[in-house]
């Protein structure tokens, strides 16, 4: 006997669309993944892997996605999904990551504390404190800053290789963060590269301090990595080494995902409160902040 589909996870994170629906016992009756679309097309597209899976109209339906930060940017998505489900919630990619790291199996969301440092394409550390309190730092997209992510390491590559020949052009944001992959590849025997990877682990360290001096932790702050960069062993060992090094009297201590993004996002559907703005029952902070 086929089990109802009681909740939908989607995850799109950068180039992929993951998606885990559960039933009301929270097993795991399907998964997909594609190529993800463009945010004005995510809804027919998601329709249409419904139809697909001859679903009886979903009852929760979470999806967490770059650029939906703003209270705007959340309502406006969710305009555009509210049709697929009876109840509708949109996060922030970022924001599933950082449950998905410190939430407990069996907890609820929002009630977490520690730091999600995440650095692919681009950088950003999250977090949230004892006291239930919010801070961001970094993630201000790639031509804005975002230090230390792989567009930066790739677009350091270019203009230093570069510097003696016809001078630099910046080039289109993926393709050039693609070249975070060669900079690792080549560090393992070429000084110039080693120094943008340096660099690059010294960006990271400071968004991740700048965070914790806006938040209250005691000494040891739990810290989670996301992101493609970290991926790389060497960049993630590094990373911490230099993290060690830098002290500044706090103690970041790894805490690994506790869970698959796209089905926590599943599980959490029914436990969501609060409005379109604010499911996690506490308020971002504002990209500038």
């Amino acid at each position: 006997m086929r089990k109802e589909i009681y909740s939908v996870g989607v995850d799109v994170g950068g180039s992929r669309m993951r998606v885990v629906a559960v039933d009301a016992a929270w097993k795991t009756v399907r998964r997909h993944v594609a190529p993800a679309p463009p945010p004005a097309h995510l809804g027919p597209a998601l329709q249409k892997l419904f139809r697909a899976w001859r679903t009886k109209p979903l009852k929760y339906l979470t999806v967490a996605s770059k650029g939906i930060w703003e209270p705007a940017e959340r309502r406006s998505f969710w305009k555009r999904l509210r049709f697929l489900a009876e109840r509708v919630w949109v996060i922030s990619d970022v924001e599933l990551a950082f449950e998905g790291a410190f939430t407990p199996l069996r907890g609820r969301p929002g009630r977490s504390r520690g730091i999600l440092l995440s650095a692919g394409t681009g950088s950003i550390a999250f977090g949230r404190d004892e006291r239930g309190r919010a801070a961001r730092a970094g993630g201000m997209g790639p031509r804005r800053g975002d230090e230390g992510s792989g567009y930066w390491m790739g677009r350091e590559y270019l203009k230093r290789r570069c510097a003696a020949r016809r001078g630099y052009r910046s080039g289109e944001v993926a393709r050039v963060a693609a070249g975070a992959k060669e900079v690792l590849r080549r560090a393992r025997r070429d000084q110039a590269s080693r120094k943008i990877v340096r660099e690059a682990h010294r960006h990271l360290a400071r968004l991740a301090f700048r965070l914790a001096e806006k938040l209250h932790f005691g000494r040891r702050i739990p810290m989670s990595l996301a992101g493609g960069l970290f991926e790389d062993v060497r960049f993630r060992k590094g990373f911490w080494r230099t993290l060690k090094r830098t002290g500044r009297g706090k103690v970041f201590v790894c805490a690994p995902s506790r869970r698959e993004p796209a089905r926590a996002a599943a599980q959490w559907g029914p436990f969501l409160k609060g409005t379109i703005e604010k499911p996690f029952g506490y308020e971002l902070p504002p990209r500038g902040d």
